[in-house]
């Protein structure tokens, strides 16, 4: 939690790409809002929240768009004045930590000859990472992908998402 002013939060909802979220708090141990940007009907729309409080603003962006008027429209919302201070919270802060699990298929083929794809299992090819995957793969360019596999019955290794998960974050907000 970093305590900036929300003049210095409106630059950052400024320049905020559509589709992102920023999370602040007006005090320190309470009050937590989101301010999210949307392209609606063509229309250039930020949208702050106040979690927990079904309170929600609307600030058309695309009519009058400078920091200035963004500051502010949130002060107005949260009952403040610009150069008040809020608590702006980093995307660790808020969201829990993500993981995800990734494999290798590959191409081969069934004793009718008919081809199928299939994860590689018999090796260690389960990874943290999608880098870590390709790396395997760079390691291995003729196969094998499988040791249950003959190499020249492998060809066309991908990398796969299998599952992603988040942690539940421990930190109090």
């Amino acid at each position: 939690m970093k305590k900036i002013t929300i003049t210095q939060l409106a630059r950052k909802i400024f320049d905020l790409p559509a589709g992102r979220t920023l999370h602040f708090k007006r005090y320190s141990d309470r009050d937590l809002y989101g301010v999210v940007r949307h392209d609606l009907f063509d229309c250039d729309t930020i949208q702050l929240s106040y979690y927990g409080g079904l309170n929600t603003s609307v600030f058309d962006a695309s009519v009058e768009h400078t920091a200035q008027g963004i500051a502010s429209w949130v002060a107005d919302v949260i009952g403040s004045s610009p150069r008040s201070s809020i608590y702006f919270l980093d995307e660790d802060e808020v969201l829990p930590r993500g993981y995800e699990l990734w494999g290798v298929t590959f191409r081969t083929a069934d004793a009718d000859g008919r081809p199928y794809r299939t994860l590689a299992i018999s090796e260690c090819s389960l990874f943290p990472t999608r880098e870590e995957a390709d790396s395997w793969i760079a390691d291995r360019p003729n196969g094998p992908f499988d040791s249950a596999f003959p190499a020249e019955e492998c060809s066309d290794p991908k990398v796969v998402l299998i599952d992603q998960w988040r942690e539940q974050s421990s930190k109090p907000l």
